[in-house]
């Protein structure tokens, strides 16, 4: 199992060199991400990345995709109003 650590040097290594995550979530057998990339077009429009915790795997998800998605929206929310706060 990978800690979240390296589930987030995963994320900004495969991103655009100065994208930030701003919030974070372990779900299940998933780490969740809010990332800002810094492509101009791209960098705000498809801001959900997910790790998964055994395999490493890096792909993009959807509050869609989860049975109570404001149970994870909710606190990623607040993660990323305090981040935005302290820039």
């Amino acid at each position: 199992m990978i800690t979240i650590d390296e589930a987030k040097e995963i994320v900004l290594a495969i991103l655009d060199k100065g994208s930030v995550i701003t919030a974070e979530l372990k779900h299940d057998d998933e780490y969740l991400f809010f990332v800002i990339r810094p492509d101009l077009l791209e960098g705000r429009f498809d801001p959900f990345i997910k790790i998964h915790s055994e395999t490493g795997a890096f792909s993009d998800w959807s509050p869609q995709d989860y049975p109570e998605p404001r149970a994870i929206l909710d606190p990623m929310v607040k993660q990323a109003d305090a981040f935005a706060a302290r820039r």
